[in-house]
């Protein structure tokens, strides 16, 4: 199955994790089929000031109590078909966020979207991204007031 090549990963203190085979601080993860209800809704990007945006897709799930919910999964890498010769079936590379949960709260924004046609006549949301502090944000909005109330059940993460 392999050559010997597959890429050497480190820690942050430089140390060798060989080939993956060491425990260490090594990040696992796991993907596997979608549920039969979940659908794609759409595709879209963040115009964030870099060359290509954030990418993220809108996947509609259903709640325990059967209501439609939307949500966001972020682009945060690609994986290729590894070659036959590789100890992986799978390869690719993936930005992981690891700064402590606070500091990622600090990023948080608030999303609000807006039905609307592109010229041609196409569907598009159209999106308003605000960076506030949710510490200081009492407003809810009715649409946010109606959601509560629609989705007030336990949410499968």
């Amino acid at each position: 199955m392999g050559n010997g090549t597959e890429p050497t990963v480190y820690h942050d203190d430089d140390q060798e994790l060989e080939n993956n085979n060491q425990q260490g601080d090594k990040i696992r993860g796991s993907s596997f089929d979608p549920f039969d209800t979940d659908q794609l809704i759409a595709t879209g990007k963040i115009d964030n000031g870099t060359e290509f945006g954030n990418k993220f897709v809108i996947i509609q799930h259903t709640s325990q109590k059967g209501k439609p919910y939307f949500r966001l999964y972020q682009s945060v890498g690609f994986v290729n078909k590894s070659k036959e010769e590789s100890k992986t079936d799978w390869s690719g590379e993936i930005m992981i966020d690891t700064r402590k949960e606070e500091d990622i709260e600090k990023d948080k924004c608030k999303m609000f979207g807006y039905n609307g046609q592109t010229k041609t006549g196409k569907f598009v949301i159209n999106w308003d991204i605000v960076q506030t502090d949710f510490n200081e944000y009492n407003q809810v909005t009715e649409f946010e007031e109606k959601a509560k109330n629609e989705f007030d059940d336990d949410i499968p993460f």
